[in-house]
């Protein structure tokens, strides 16, 4: 005797034939789309190709071209590859100095302190000192690159061994 399925319910008659009913709606759904594709492609779509015949001698259709003879006043862009300075009449250009660069390489609340750090740099670059307020301040010449700037930075590194140095834009 089985004691697990002794109280399950029988599955009536209707769930089996709705379940079957719906089974073969989608049967019919999918083999009308299948109908409808092939149909398509039998029926509809039979355009006809036209056939495009090709002249036999492409010589025949074309225009003849002629093609003008060299004249050595008429061209005149060989002598200009041949001489590139006389291709441009401008002048050459020059980057303006919108921003010079110097160096700082410290500030001193002395003159005294400022006076020795100019003279331990003086063998690798000449500096100044200016005054800013209650300070002065040991400064370089403006440079106009900031390339020629660090340049003299590590000039005055490997001479003086003074790493104080920064570049200062205007």
């Amino acid at each position: 005797m089985d004691y697990i399925n002794k109280y399950q319910k029988r599955k009536s008659q209707v769930s089996r034939t709705s379940r079957n009913i719906s089974v073969l709606i989608a049967w019919l759904l999918a083999a009308l789309v299948l109908f409808c594709f092939v149909s398509y492609f039998l029926f509809w779509d039979n355009k006809k190709e036209e056939v495009v015949e090709l002249p036999k001698s492409s010589e025949e259709t074309q225009p003849k071209v002629s093609i003008p003879k060299f004249e050595p006043g008429v061209f005149q862009y060989r002598q200009r590859l041949i001489h590139p300075e006389q291709v441009s009449n401008l002048p050459a250009y020059e980057k303006p100095l919108e921003h010079p660069h110097r160096l700082r390489c410290g500030s001193f609340k002395r003159m005294s302190g400022a006076k020795s750090l100019i003279n331990k740099i003086k063998p690798a670059a000449d500096m100044k000192s200016l005054t800013s307020g209650k300070w002065f301040v040991v400064v370089s010449d403006w440079l106009n690159h900031k390339r020629a700037a660090q340049n003299l930075v590590n000039n005055i590194k490997r001479a003086t061994g003074v790493a104080s140095c920064t570049i200062q834009k205007q």
